[in-house]
């Protein structure tokens, strides 16, 4: 189980450290900023359907092909064994809520 909040977590932190904006770089384009945004407003509809057990949501955001190299014995492999840790997770923490406090 633990194994499986911190796959949750190491998504979220790549996904946030995408986002940030590099020291030393200059005035960044508007391609750059569209992308950044783009990648931020996904990872917020992505903690949206975390929080709501939305489990049919994540197929909008993982990839089909995704390989899960610390899978429990049992568990489905691609986004069918992330839809079911979700199940998981929220049935045995059903108030459990995210919360961003900083993206730039």
């Amino acid at each position: 189980m633990k194994s499986r909040l911190f796959i949750v977590a190491a998504l979220a932190v790549c996904t946030l450290a995408s986002c940030m904006k590099k020291e030393g770089s200059t005035t960044a384009d508007s391609s750059t900023n569209a992308k950044a945004d783009s990648m931020k407003n996904a990872y917020k509809a992505m903690s949206a359907a975390w929080d709501a057990g939305k489990t049919d949501e994540f197929d909008k955001y993982v990839s089909a092909n995704i390989v899960n190299h610390e899978e429990m014995p049992g568990m489905k492999p691609g986004v069918a064994g992330i839809n079911d840790m979700i199940i998981m997770i929220k049935t045995a923490y059903p108030d459990m809520k995210s919360t961003t406090e900083d993206m730039r």
